[in-house]
């Protein structure tokens, strides 16, 4: 008797804001990847995004191009990889954002916006909807399209400034004194500095 083909699950997760040289699996000194560190992960230490903008770093990011040959229109007017994998028939795509949008990335297949705190559940009613609220219906969505290979794209905010002290619980509030206003330039250079480490990853 045939066994049935088992089939892939693959979670992309496209982060935002965090800067290489200060992730401690790449030799910073705070320690900034405590959680990671303790994954059998594959570190790619020297790798760069197009641009420091959502607008130019995502498209880049799932295009053809490298990032000494990407523009923003060549972008637009060329099918990416979420677009070349749907014409495979044999993918479910989904992509959950808690972020600004996909930047166009994501107009050709399914789409939730959990920007929109009336998606997110955690926390409900909150002026800044959590990244783990797009975890939520997950395992129905699995359920459902068990027959097919998946792959899942969450965009999250992350550690993006100004307002990322608003996005995470105070349990999580590892490295002080943090800068609680979107007025950059009132806080210390010391507590700027906190907006660039991703203590949750």
């Amino acid at each position: 008797m045939a066994t049935q083909e088992r089939k892939k699950l693959v979670i992309m997760v496209v982060g935002e804001a965090a800067r290489a040289d200060r992730f401690s699996l790449n030799g910073y000194a705070r320690e900034t990847n405590p959680l990671l560190k303790q994954e059998d992960i594959v570190n790619f230490s020297n790798t760069y995004s197009c641009g420091t903008s959502t607008v130019a770093s995502v498209p880049c990011m799932f295009s053809v191009y490298d990032r000494s040959d990407y523009s923003h229109s060549k972008g637009i007017e060329t099918e990416n990889v979420l677009d070349v994998l749907k014409h495979t028939k044999q993918i479910d795509i989904l992509w959950r954002d808690n972020n600004s949008n996909s930047k166009g990335v994501a107009n050709r297949v399914p789409y939730e916006d959990f920007k929109n705190p009336d998606n997110n559940p955690i926390p409900k009613g909150d002026i800044e909807p959590r990244d783990t609220g797009m975890l939520a219906g997950l395992d129905t969505y699995l359920q459902k399209h068990k027959d097919q290979d998946i792959l899942i794209v969450l965009h999250q905010m992350g550690n993006h400034g100004p307002a990322y002290y608003k996005r995470y619980p105070k349990a999580f509030e590892k490295f002080t004194p943090v800068c609680e206003t979107n007025q950059l330039e009132e806080c210390s250079c010391a507590k700027k500095a906190v907006f660039y480490l991703l203590y949750a990853t």
